[in-house]
């Protein structure tokens, strides 16, 4: 994916109002799992900008500016200025969590997030090897149909909700909103062997099922999951309809990077569903 595209997608709702932000950068082409880690990143920074920061005030300022280099990777830096003043949160939360540990461990980066009085600053260094080699990288709009409403799910009996992810990152989002709503989860599994025995074994009423765990298709597991009539979804950062055999052709796919708003709307409207 177009790491400008990717940038501009997570800013533009808050660029119709403010149009101080500032990006500047070569474009790069990163591949789908260091896409999706940076577009996390990102959205937890722009939402927190336009809670409590920059984006939050009619002076505030964002700069976000980068650059890559084939051999030392890519280092960008997220800074905001003119907003409101800025004081050290007395927790860790999850978007402190996700920006500065997941980030790193899943990009083998590293990332660093100050609280200077000025404004919020991140700094973000990622190995070379974070970028599409040769032509464009693939990139699809999330493929599932948000209905206008969708039906309460009742928290009486929660529903159960098996996690297919070999990504850290992305498993601390689905487990952070699965938890949100009150709902258990199954595993996580992020090998095959582990989704296979738990697609055969354990009681589940959806899952979210990862393409691609480590290497390995995840068709097996997917195949149990049909048979046993389990409602799922697919997760995938590439083109979905390149990737699915024909078994799953048309079969739901929520298509990386996603949001944990676009995460939580998806499994409600699964479960709608059944």
């Amino acid at each position: 994916m177009s790491l400008i595209v990717l940038i501009q997608q997570e800013l533009d709702a808050y660029r119709a109002e403010h149009a101080n932000v500032t990006i500047t950068g070569p474009d790069v082409m990163l591949l789908p799992k260091a896409a999706l880690a940076l577009s996390l990143a990102i959205h937890e920074l722009a939402t927190n900008a336009g809670k409590y920061g920059a984006l939050s005030a009619a002076g505030g300022h964002v700069d976000i500016r980068w650059q890559f280099d084939p051999q030392a990777g890519l280092e960008l830096r997220w800074q905001e200025s003119g907003g409101p003043p800025v004081s050290k949160p007395t927790r860790r939360g999850f978007g402190s969590t996700l920006i500065e540990r997941a980030l790193a461990l899943e990009t083998s980066g590293s990332s660093t997030l100050t609280f200077d009085p000025g404004g919020v600053a991140c700094a973000i260094v990622m190995p070379a090897s974070v970028a599409q080699s040769g032509g464009t990288a693939s990139h699809a709009s999330i493929a599932h149909e948000a209905p206008a409403k969708v039906t309460d799910i009742p928290t009486d009996n929660p529903p159960r909700i098996l996690i297919v992810e070999d990504s850290a990152m992305v498993l601390m989002l689905i487990e952070d909103v699965v938890i949100d709503l009150g709902w258990d989860i199954v595993g996580p599994a992020m090998r095959l062997p582990e989704a296979l025995k738990l697609a055969c074994e354990a009681a589940i009423d959806a899952a979210l099922v990862d393409v691609n765990l480590d290497g390995e298709m995840s068709w097996e597991a997917a195949a149990i999951l049909q048979d046993r009539k389990i409602p799922f979804v697919f997760t995938t950062g590439y083109d979905s309809a390149t990737v699915l055999p024909e078994r799953f052709a048309g079969h739901p796919v929520l298509n990386k990077p996603f949001s944990a708003e676009d995460v939580g709307r998806t499994l409600q409207t699964l479960l709608s569903r059944h």
